[in-house]
């Protein structure tokens, strides 16, 4: 039996690393009175340990209940699979222009206001819908809400048509071209 004033002796087994941890008061010169320690008692009692808490944390063991990441889906309809959607995405965003507003202009043929250039229609043109996903985009056009982001803002493709794009890009390079010869 142990004497009351001598703690009990743990074997390396019982002990949370392996091995016994000798916690020792730290002696200082410096007085403590005046500093943010004076609150502190001057008798150091040492706090107990939860060995069961650290055994657990620093156990060299595989934990089972560890989840991987995995995202989550975007809410919606999806009509693109995940790389056309997301080469589409990357198309849209670069264009100076929402797509909405680019394709009512490709509509109309207008090219007098100086803001369509040739980048977007070459990124519409290489972001345009094939046949069949233009047929699942129009099932959905009156509920487009329900349709995924990337949809959503590619839906106005659906309207644009591609003789009218050629054209588009061929009456720009046009206006290009004869300002250039025009300046000579």
């Amino acid at each position: 039996p142990a004497t009351t004033g001598t703690p009990r002796k743990l074997s390396a087994a019982e002990t949370p690393f392996g091995q016994r941890i000798h916690l020792v008061q730290p002696q200082y010169d410096a007085p403590d009175s005046g500093t943010i320690f004076e609150s502190l008692t001057s008798a150091w009692t040492p706090r107990k340990v939860d060995t069961m808490m650290m055994k657990q944390m620093f156990s060299g063991g595989s934990s089972s209940s560890a989840r991987c990441f995995v995202p989550k889906a975007a809410p919606g309809i999806k009509i693109f699979d995940t790389s056309r959607a997301q080469q589409v995405g990357i198309m849209l965003s670069k264009l100076s222009m929402s797509a909405a507003d680019l394709c009512a202009r490709i509509e109309a043929l207008d090219i007098h206001r100086g803001d369509v250039c040739t980048e977007d229609l070459e990124a519409i043109r290489s972001c345009m819908p094939t046949m069949s996903e233009k047929e699942r985009l129009l099932q959905h056009k009156d509920s487009a809400h329900e349709l995924r982001d990337v949809e959503r803002k590619a839906l106005p493709l659906c309207i644009v048509s591609a003789p009218r794009l050629r054209i588009m890009r061929i009456a720009l390079s046009h206006v290009a071209t004869y300002v250039g010869l025009r300046q000579r």
